[in-house]
């Protein structure tokens, strides 16, 4: 039995359709906006949410029937080959927020199957993406990424049919890590800098302080509206105003070296 967390926008397990059986013993992936002109899809690796499942996610746009795949987990791949072949989708960019191998660890599948998608990252990442965090990266058995077609800066656009995805670079968690913001829909695609009540953690080898991620998140951010929608690398959706109110890196009142001990482990990749 599948577990979801409390959905927003109607989140739900999506309707059955005519053709293959989805791939067994695969998570379930779970529709987050369904519109006339884009359908947003969230590709949880494993059923249960922990610090060890991420989130990949799929954009579908519905004009053109091309789509894009954001920070695909390697135990994501199953489910998302399943998905564009039911929606009969073309992908056309395969995209991450940053270079930890549970956010890329799917990258090279992917582009074996649709070799013409660009494989599309962060600058400051893209040089270590074959150097991955040892912490990370010896609980992942997954192929190292390609080298990327495109690198993307903050400012950027990616266009996929007539959706547009700008890039908005928040590092901290790592060097280069961005994320992409679709602003008709109010979505931001966060990876590991914002999460529900939390912020990611800034250990690792390519990391910045977590005072300087503080302060790039609410840089970055200040001039989204709260209504934004926060579509987080682990753990549950959010919204940015409710994370304005109550994540407490971004009340003043949590300590930067401090972990709060009342977020769940969802949220602590």
């Amino acid at each position: 039995m599948i577990e979801y967390l409390e959905p927003i926008e109607g989140r739900t397990k999506p309707a059955a359709k005519t053709g293959p059986e989805p791939p067994p013993d695969a998570s379930m992936y779970l529709s987050v906006l369904d519109t006339p002109t884009v359908h947003i899809v969230n590709f949880p690796e494993y059923p249960k949410w922990d610090r060890m499942s991420s989130h990949g996610y799929g954009v579908l746009d519905r004009a053109t029937q091309t789509a894009l795949f954001i920070d695909p987990g390697i135990a994501s791949v199953r489910m998302m080959r399943f998905w564009a072949e039911q929606e009969k989708a073309r992908v056309v960019a395969i995209v991450v927020t940053h270079g930890h191998l549970d956010h890329t660890g799917g990258v090279a599948a992917l582009k074996a199957d649709w070799p013409e998608a660009a494989f599309i990252a962060p600058s400051k990442d893209a040089d270590w993406l074959q150097k991955p965090d040892p912490a990370i990266s010896k609980r992942i058995h997954a192929d190292l990424p390609p080298k990327p077609d495109r690198r993307v800066d903050d400012g950027d656009v990616i266009d996929i049919g007539e959706t547009t995805l700008a890039v908005i670079a928040t590092p901290g968690h790592t060097v280069g890590s961005v994320c992409y913001y679709e602003p008709e829909l109010g979505v931001l695609f966060t990876g590991d800098t914002l999460f529900h009540y939390n912020i990611g953690r800034t250990n690792s080898a390519h990391s910045l302080t977590k005072l300087e991620l503080i302060q790039n998140i609410r840089t970055a951010f200040a001039n989204l509206p709260d209504k934004t929608m926060i579509l987080p690398g682990h753990g549950p959706n959010s919204r940015l105003g409710e994370e304005r109110k109550g994540n407490a890196y971004l009340t003043n009142q949590a300590r930067p070296n401090q972990v709060l001990p009342d977020v769940p482990e969802a949220t602590k990749p």
